[in-house]
């Protein structure tokens, strides 16, 4: 087994060192590649327009249409629209209409997809078409689909995509149609590199086929069988680790709160089910307190990366609606150094260099299974989250204009 791993770490190394030399990408230069919004729904939306800069007309829509299996969708007279009435992606033509909610990092919102749904009812759509895309191609959750959830009729007009193979496959379609045309051949290859990136999926073929051809020498498929049929293990005791580690760093310093506290359950239920997961755990401690509120800042983990952020608790246990008018103030204050609000929090950010337990596939979020490099993350990541506080200004805050009391 230990023979295998080496042999497979000189091919990686080896792979690696011919990665490096080839890494400009114009797209990670200019926008982060998490930006759901300024960088991956603008530029399929720019791809899938007829009218685009790319001046390849409906060869990219068609391909997608192909793609999601709409054959009866007319190419021609199709507008794209990003970001109308907040629809990531809108595809239109007459009564037809495809909705394109793009998820990587960002949570799903209360009755998202049904909004977006009703939107085109009442715009006169009779033809519609949902689709849900995320790295890995996962369920939208019924906090999102809202009334939808129980339509008889949801398998029909709701599709799942993913970054991983969809995406992919449309991109690979799209490159053929341009090879003859260099600039936009390149640039399509270029963002299929930060999608392979964002996925786990930077291996290039020659390392497939030279990883395969070890594995098929010998009995070394047995051993990686045994690390294959192990692999869910390791995910529960990595994440297990990691959190317990954090919660002994912030203990030698804060409380911590029982409020969505984490626990094996929780992690059971987050990892081994396969349906009605639960993913919003983590650690939550007590900063200000008055009367029975309480500004808390809360490490949770969620269905992607990890964030952070501050909210606001009723006796420690009952979440209060943090768009409420009396926390406007704070929400204020919070705002420019945190990425998002929302109704559950008052500003929340994710971890600079972010892991992800969920898909368990990153650097970063693999080598947590290591004690040294857990520790090390676990140390700069409570080194980030008390800079956040002091950043937002938490010695300011206070809670209706009342006396407050810091306990951090």
């Amino acid at each position: 087994m230990e023979n295998l791993l080496e042999k497979i770490g000189i091919i990686d190394f080896k792979y690696e060192k011919l990665r490096h030399q080839n890494n400009f990408n114009i797209f990670s230069i200019l926008k982060s590649k998490t930006d759901e919004v300024h960088l991956h729904s603008r530029f399929i939306a720019e791809l899938l327009n007829p009218k685009g800069t790319h001046k390849q007309g409906v060869v990219f829509l068609e391909a997608f249409l192909k793609l999601i299996e709409c054959s009866d969708f007319p190419a021609q007279g199709t507008t794209v629209l990003n970001e109308y009435r907040k629809i990531d992606l809108l595809i239109r033509n007459g009564k037809k209409a495809i909705i394109i909610e793009n998820k990587i990092w960002a949570g799903d919102q209360k009755d998202q997809l049904y909004r977006y749904y009703q939107t085109m009812l009442a715009e006169g759509a009779t033809e519609i078409k949902l689709i849900y895309l995320t790295l890995e191609g996962r369920e939208p959750s019924n906090y999102s689909l809202g009334p939808l959830q129980g339509n008889q009729e949801l398998d029909k007009f709701l599709t799942l995509l993913s970054y991983d193979t969809d995406i992919n496959k449309w991109l690979d379609n799209c490159i053929k149609e341009v090879a003859l045309v260099p600039v936009i051949r390149e640039t399509l290859v270029q963002y299929k590199g930060i999608i392979n990136d964002l996925t786990g999926n930077a291996m290039s073929n020659d390392e497939m086929l030279e990883i395969i051809k070890l594995l098929s020498s010998n009995d070394n498929i047995l051993k990686a069988a045994k690390i294959a049929r192990n692999w869910v293990h390791v995910k529960w005791y990595t994440e297990w680790d990691f959190w317990n580690d954090l919660e002994k760093e912030i203990a030698a310093e804060c409380t911590i709160l029982p409020y969505h506290k984490f626990n094996g359950d929780k992690l059971d239920g987050a990892i081994h089910k396969r349906r009605n997961k639960n993913f919003w755990y983590g650690i939550t401690i007590e900063l200000i307190k008055n009367n029975s509120e309480s500004v808390c800042l809360m490490i949770e983990r969620g269905d992607r990366t990890l964030y952070y952020g501050l909210i606001i608790l009723e006796d420690g246990k009952d979440r209060k609606d943090c768009n409420a008018p009396e926390y406007a103030a704070l929400r204020n204050q919070i705002k420019p150094n945190s990425d998002d609000t929302n109704k559950n929090w008052l500003g929340y950010k994710y971890f600079s260099i972010p892991i992800n337990f969920e898909r368990f596939k990153d650097d970063t979020t693999l080598k947590l299974a290591n004690p040294d490099f857990r520790k090390k993350y676990v140390a700069s990541l409570w080194t980030e989250i008390k800079a956040y506080i002091k950043n937002c200004g938490i010695r300011e805050m206070k809670l209706q204009e009342t006396e407050t009391n810091l306990l951090i």
